[in-house]
C-alpha cells in the first residue's frame, strides 16, 4: 500500500508493484457522490458485480470499473479486463 487518501466523501487506496503497475481502489462514504469516469473514446460496457450494474472503461492501458453495492466503489488499475472483473467480484 502506497497511499491512503481520506477525505469527507471517500476513502482510497493507492497501490503501485515494482513494475510502476497501479491500482486504486475508492469508497465513496456519500451515496450522492458523482463519480466521474473519463470515457471520450474509452471502449464502455455494462457488466455486472454482485448482480449489480457497474461501469467498465477501458482507454489507453487503463480499466476502470464503477458501481455501488449499498455503497458507491470504483477500481482503476493498468490490468486485463478479466483481472480487474476478479478484483471487484472479492469486495465485499
Amino acid at each position: 500500500m502506497d497511499k491512503i487518501e481520506k477525505r469527507d466523501h471517500l476513502e482510497a487506496i493507492h497501490y503501485a508493484n515494482d513494475q510502476g503497475q497501479t491500482i486504486r481502489f475508492t469508497r465513496y462514504l456519500n451515496s450522492n457522490t458523482d463519480v466521474r469516469i473519463d470515457t471520450e473514446g474509452a471502449a464502455v460496457r455494462n457488466i455486472m458485480i454482485h448482480d449489480k450494474e457497474a461501469i467498465l472503461a477501458e482507454k489507453q492501458g487503463l480499466a476502470s470499473i464503477v458501481w455501488e453495492d449499498d455503497t458507491l466503489f470504483s477500481l482503476i488499475r493498468e490490468i486485463e479486463r478479466a483481472e480487474l472483473i476478479k478484483m471487484a467480484e472479492s469486495i465485499k
